[in-house]
């Protein structure tokens, strides 16, 4: 991918306002972090905080602030391997989308940019190639949880947070019954819900989350296998060592050592 520029935490003052009425020979990624109006179809529209888009080359590129201070990431860039215009013809331009994560997105360009303002390494290249298909691949998956919004209306934002927190926690006693009153639906519903957002039951992906930290213990630390399965939210070593083999296919102490 060629980088032409890119920024992060972009500030403007209340009075920005970018026109360009016959855009750029290149592409224009926006991620909005602040109220703006973004020029669609033709039309002014607002965009809030998380919302973003792909200006298309040679197509107007138009927002402005919405009466406070501008805030944006944004990078400008080409596709140029066949791999890459493979992934970026699968993503929309000059469609403002949202997600309810726009962190995930920075957090990228700001490896980006980062290298790109670097020193030339060795490496360099073959490093910006990368993040740049990793953006790109974060942008198609943003876009499929804005296609996923759809699904589970206005409930979209929060079962994205409660998987995250299940993920950061798996330790805690995440019950179907406690999940599903914290957001005020009945259990199936919330089931049904979850399902069709994320593919797996929630109870299963309760499991899968403690698995995962579960194999970070036991290759990062030396806990004895019963401190683990505590810490991973396990009642007893017994349940945690049968689940853990039926999942990963072989004991606890057999995928430390290996």
């Amino acid at each position: 991918m060629r980088i032409i520029a890119c920024d992060v935490e972009n500030k403007q003052n209340s009075n920005f306002n970018l026109h360009r009425p016959n855009g750029r020979s290149d592409y224009l990624f926006v991620l909005f972090k602040s109220s703006s109006k973004v020029m669609v179809n033709g039309e002014y529209v607002s965009a809030d905080k998380g919302s973003f888009i792909i200006f298309d080359k040679y197509k107007i590129q138009s927002y402005f602030a919405a009466g406070q201070e501008f805030l944006h990431d944004f990078i400008h860039f080409d596709t140029e391997s066949d791999y890459e215009k493979l992934i970026f013809s699968e993503l929309p331009t000059d469609t403002l989308l949202f997600t309810p994560f726009p962190n995930l997105i920075s957090n990228i360009l700001t490896q980006i940019k980062n290298e790109f303002i670097d020193t030339p390494t060795k490496y360099k290249n073959e490093i910006l190639t990368n993040l740049g298909i990793a953006f790109l691949y974060r942008i198609k998956t943003e876009i499929d949880r804005a296609n996923s919004q759809s699904t589970a209306g206005p409930y979209f934002s929060e079962f994205y947070g409660l998987r995250m927190r299940i993920y950061k926690a798996p330790n805690l006693d995440w019950t179907v019954e406690k999940t599903s009153r914290e957001l005020n639906l009945s259990r199936s519903y919330f089931q049904c819900l979850y399902k069709k957002l994320f593919g797996v039951s929630s109870c299963e992906d309760v499991i899968n989350a403690r698995i995962s930290y579960a194999k970070i213990l036991l290759s990062s630390t030396l806990y004895p296998i019963n401190q683990i399965a505590e810490e991973c939210g396990y009642s007893s070593a017994e349940h945690f060592i049968r689940q853990f083999k039926s999942r990963v296919g072989v004991s606890p102490q057999k995928f430390r050592n290996t």
